[in-house]
């Protein structure tokens, strides 16, 4: 029984191994790039109705267990699909080496120019190198800058910026991929940064305040990059949004004569030649100061010169008035009462004298001043009310050419006041020199009483006797006129004649 039982064993172990030869490993296809479907096929030849299981296996680990179907298959092969792969049929196949080539590198950036300044033309490329066994594959690209899409995906692995902002400046990063997007690359970052080419402009007005008239200048100041001196920047300038120097060169605009209309929101801009890149400044307000302070000082001197003309007539007026009027009160020795009574009501009937429009105004609030005294029988709301009425009008004052007559008006009054003093002394004098000759006549009666008196003192005394003034003729007849020149040649014939004999006498 038991050499039975081993002739049985060995019997069926022969007819197991005739079920299939040692199993084998094939790939396809035969090239496996990045990307490509995989598919490992486990070949064994089987014997008729043999139902066998597979198993797959990579570097020794197992991949896909046991199975009926002969192949492992991985849809989108990737680089970390390399390794060494078996399948077991009952029996361990030997090992094949399966390699996955690259489909594609990964992306490098670069941007040109190395150095990008404001409005350059700036390219980003994304570079990647293809598998020398798929120089045919078609792959897009896409290009990020700070995480944000730039550019979507297309066949161009360009991006370009024809005029480059500050605001381009950034991370960028692109990324390659697929026609089919089963295999995406990107690459690392690249900073990229932007230099400015001029600074925004700065806008000065000169003078800093501008009057009617004067020669105003605004200049539009920038900044070039030290990499780029020799650029040539263009210049514009706009008055409340309009423009009022075109394109040019020069970074002045100039107002040879401001006026008022020449007000208003400036600002100004710069360009490079091309016109492709612009700044402009913020707004200067600038406001031409009116020469209306000038017109009203000509104004004022042309209408105080017509005051002081009508001024001037005025107080000519009131002075030759009170030296009419103080003339004429002059008290006459000669003159009857009646008459001076009858001058004094004819000087008194005269027109009052004018006053200028400064005392006028003067006078007025004087009175309306004076009429705030309380009323007994006027209630205390009205006069109130009266006093805040008055109270409001501006304050009168007058002006430096009135101030100035009215000193002068005060002046000339002293004086005819002063000359009126010096006339009455006069008329005193002519009194007491009439009582001195009247006290020598006495002393010539006297004499014969004083034979040896010397009289040597009295011709000093005489000598500074004054003569009688002549009489002033104001508006007398022609009757009057000759009756008083007749009486003073009288009365200085009869002085000189009792001198004369006297003085005769006492030599």
């Amino acid at each position: 029984m038991a050499v039975l039982g081993l002739i049985l064993l060995i019997f069926i172990g022969m007819d197991t191994a005739a079920l299939f030869t040692n199993p084998q490993i094939r790939l396809s296809p035969t090239f496996l790039a990045e990307g490509d479907e995989m598919t490992i096929t486990c070949d064994a030849n089987l014997g008729d109705g043999t139902e066998l299981q597979f198993a797959f296996y990579k570097n020794g680990i197992n991949v896909q267990g046991f199975s009926d179907s002969c192949n492992y298959t991985v849809p989108s092969a990737q680089l970390e699909e390399s390794g060494n792969y078996t399948c077991e049929v009952k029996k361990i196949s030997p090992v094949s080496h399966i390699q996955v080539e690259e489909l594609f590198s990964i992306p490098d950036i670069t941007v040109s120019p190395d150095q990008v300044t404001e409005g350059d033309h700036m390219n980003i490329t994304c570079d990647t190198k293809l598998s020398q066994h798929r120089k045919t594959t078609e792959l897009q690209f896409v290009f990020y800058r700070n995480g944000h899409n730039v550019q979507g995906f297309s066949l161009s692995n360009q991006y370009g910026v024809p005029s480059a902002q500050l605001e381009d400046s950034g991370n960028y990063t692109c990324e390659v991929q697929t026609p089919t997007g089963t295999l995406r690359k990107r690459s690392s970052v690249a900073n990229i940064q932007i230099q400015e080419l001029f600074s925004i402009p700065d806008i000065t007005v000169s003078p800093d305040q501008v009057t009617e008239g004067d020669h105003m200048n605004i200049t539009c100041d920038t900044k070039l990059s030290q990499h780029r001196k020799t650029t040539e920047l263009q210049f514009v300038f706009y008055r409340n949004g309009h423009n009022v120097q075109g394109f040019n060169l020069s970074n002045q605009y100039e107002v040879p004569s401001a006026q008022l209309e020449d007000s208003g929101n400036y600002t100004c801009e710069v360009q490079t030649p091309t016109g492709t890149l612009r700044k402009r400044s913020s707004v200067a307000n600038i406001q031409i100061q009116g020469a209306a302070p000038k017109d009203r000082k000509n104004a004022t001197d042309i209408s105080s010169q017509i005051s002081r003309t009508r001024e001037d007539t005025e107080d000519r007026q009131m002075a030759n008035a009170i030296s009419t009027q103080k003339n004429e009160t002059i008290e006459d020795p000669d003159q009857d009462e009646a008459s001076q009574d009858s001058r004094v009501r004819k000087i008194s009937s005269q027109p009052p004298f004018q006053l200028g429009e400064d005392r006028k105004m003067a006078n007025a609030i004087s009175t309306q001043k004076n009429e705030t005294i309380e009323d007994p029988d006027q209630d205390e709301a009205s006069q109130d009310s009266r006093v805040r009425k008055i109270s409001s009008q501006p304050p009168f004052q007058l002006g430096e050419r009135s101030q100035m007559y009215l000193v002068l008006g005060i002046i000339g009054t002293l004086l005819a006041l002063l000359i009126l003093a010096v006339v009455f002394v006069i008329k005193n004098k002519q009194k007491r020199a009439s009582w001195l000759i009247q006290h020598l006549q006495l002393l010539k009666t006297a004499r014969s009483r004083i034979p040896k008196v010397n009289m040597s003192s009295v011709p000093i005394l005489i000598s500074f006797v004054p003569e009688k003034p002549a009489y002033t003729e104001l508006s007398s007849p022609q009757g009057t006129t000759e009756h008083l020149n007749q009486k003073r040649h009288h009365q200085n014939n009869n002085t000189q004649s009792t001198g004369t004999e006297f003085f005769g006498q006492g030599i």
